[in-house]
């Protein structure tokens, strides 16, 4: 698609540009059909245009196609790749990896999660707030310790530019069990290197699929980030 198109099924708009109204081609009552396909963006798609009481506009697949959203980032999506290098840690049986670039977006509050594919399988990654809790040497709840949450995804700092702060996405697929995550679905992962997985991991700062808009109906997307597994239909 692209935005200078007329939005016809053979001129068709790109996805953004669509969610964004069109410039006021989408009115109210309307249905905006996306192709199948995966649609990928790290910053995450936002619909802002708004139906009303009366009619409400409807974004859905195409009849007999699949949209999926994926907001991952996509150098870790394919097992076998080398986007990872063991993280060195004051202990020996920790399995702490960390990402080979440092370019990642750790500004404030930014934390990383995501899911992990295991005998297909799709299993959530506790979010670490800290390198601290990540490399922890124990599970058990001390106050003021950090603990290990089990196999989960954390950040480390190494840069600022133009007053954002860059790092490194860290790693750890050590096992645990289901007291230490709360109770959350531990898978048992034989494999310590995250290179040789499926990973799906996505920035609190960005997300597959945002609505700021209201009056609207959403049929048939499906979500590379979602709640539990992936992918979730809407």
């Amino acid at each position: 698609g692209n935005k200078n198109n007329d939005g016809t099924i053979g001129k068709p708009w790109d996805l953004s540009f669509a969610a964004s109204g069109a410039k006021g081609s989408i009115k109210p009552g309307d249905t905006v059909l996306v192709r199948g396909g995966t649609y990928h963006s790290e910053t995450g798609y936002t619909i802002v245009v708004s139906g009303d009481a009366t009619d409400k506009i409807t974004f859905k697949a195409y009849p007999g196609e699949t949209v999926i959203l994926d907001g991952s980032i996509p150098e870790f999506t394919n097992p076998g790749n080398n986007e990872w290098e063991p993280y060195p840690t004051q202990s020996s049986v920790q399995n702490v990896y960390r990402s080979v670039k440092d370019t990642f977006d750790v500004t404030g509050t930014t934390f990383y999660g995501g899911f992990i594919n295991i005998d297909d399988k799709w299993y959530s990654l506790a979010p670490h707030k800290s390198e601290e809790y990540l490399t922890s040497e124990t599970d058990e709840w001390r106050d003021s310790v950090p603990r290990y949450l089990g196999p989960g995804i954390s950040q480390k700092k190494t840069k600022t530019i133009n007053n954002h702060d860059y790092g490194y996405i860290l790693i750890r697929l050590d096992n645990s069990d289901s007291l230490v995550q709360l109770g959350r679905p531990v898978p048992q992962i034989s494999d310590p290197d995250p290179g040789n997985h499926s990973i799906y991991i996505c920035s609190s700062r960005s997300f597959g699929f945002t609505i700021t808009g209201s009056h609207l109906v959403v049929e048939g997307f499906a979500q590379r980030i979602a709640r539990g597994n992936v992918p979730e239909f809407l």
